[in-house]
């Protein structure tokens, strides 16, 4: 079973994403990671109002569950629509 330090690993290794792709990729980083049972991963920006976009700046992915932990991320762009992740924490 994936731990939440393999789900880290993995967000660190996401480079070079189209624009497009970027939620999957954030969402296969889990792999088959549960908090308490729960797998759905949710994917949000720091721009409550708008959910989350695929845009350069601080983002967030957790497992849908009130006490699941929050692992932090930070998205550049590289390229024209082309991002990768750049930190994680």
């Amino acid at each position: 079973m994936t731990n939440l330090k393999k789900v880290m690993e993995n967000l660190k290794g996401i480079k070079e994403v189209d624009i497009r792709e970027v939620a999957d990729e954030v969402v296969a980083a889990f792999e088959d990671f549960k908090f308490k049972g729960m797998t759905d991963v949710i994917i949000s920006s720091y721009d409550i109002m708008n959910g989350f976009s695929p845009s350069s700046g601080l983002h967030s992915a957790y497992i849908d569950h009130a006490d699941a932990p929050i692992i932090k991320f930070e998205l550049e762009e590289v390229g024209n629509e082309v991002f990768s992740i750049v930190n994680v924490w």
